[in-house]
């Protein structure tokens, strides 16, 4: 059975590595753009309109290239901090809640286990 990554072929074993090692690399500069923002998130004190910009960024790499490199436990700790972004929105959470989330759900590291 011949691999194929849309309508490519994957001819030989050079090429799925070099496909891998892409995808890999993509994966890195994603998850390493997301752990900024959940850094900054995490470190702004108040809910004004840089808070709502660094959050519109966060939900748009979520909806965006995360869609295609991101793996299960990846999306979990998305989905957690995300989740603890909008009960903070809503008043039902803090900024240390935050802090803990981006801490705990450790969006930084969870893509290196």
């Amino acid at each position: 059975m011949d691999k194929k990554w849309g309508n490519r072929k994957l001819d030989t074993p050079e090429d799925d590595l070099e496909f891998r090692r892409k995808l890999w690399l993509q994966r890195v500069s994603t998850y390493s753009s997301i752990a900024e923002l959940a850094g900054k998130i995490a470190a702004h004190e108040k809910k004004d309109a840089e808070f709502d910009e660094l959050t519109e960024s966060f939900l748009g790499a979520y909806w965006g290239l995360m869609i295609l490199v991101e793996d299960k436990a990846v999306e979990n700790a998305m989905i957690k901090f995300g989740d603890e972004i909008r009960d903070y929105r809503k008043g039902q959470s803090d900024a240390n809640r935050i802090k803990g989330r981006a801490d705990s759900a450790n969006i930084s590291n969870t893509w290196r286990d």
